[in-house]
């Protein structure tokens, strides 16, 4: 599933057996990827070699980060919406 908020889109990649991985790619192509960081216990994004960001991009980052950390974190929740 691809999700997109503002400038970037968030693409779904195979799933893992108890997380997901999603490509994160903007208007010049693939910036990084959104997975599960095991020591953080949230979702974490990785950034490509020579990406930069502004404000707007981050927060979208943060937003979606926090969307699937919760959503994770609270599977009954995600499924009564």
């Amino acid at each position: 599933m691809t999700k997109t908020q503002g400038y970037l889109r968030f693409v779904e990649q195979a799933a893992k057996p108890k997380t997901r991985v999603w490509l994160v790619v903007g208007g010049s192509g693939a910036i990084g990827t959104v997975h599960w960081g095991a020591q953080w216990r949230k979702y974490v994004f990785s950034a490509g070699p020579n990406t930069y960001y502004d404000t707007a991009c981050l927060a979208e980052i943060a937003e979606f980060l926090s969307d699937k950390t919760f959503e994770h974190k609270h599977p009954v929740l995600k499924e009564a919406t």
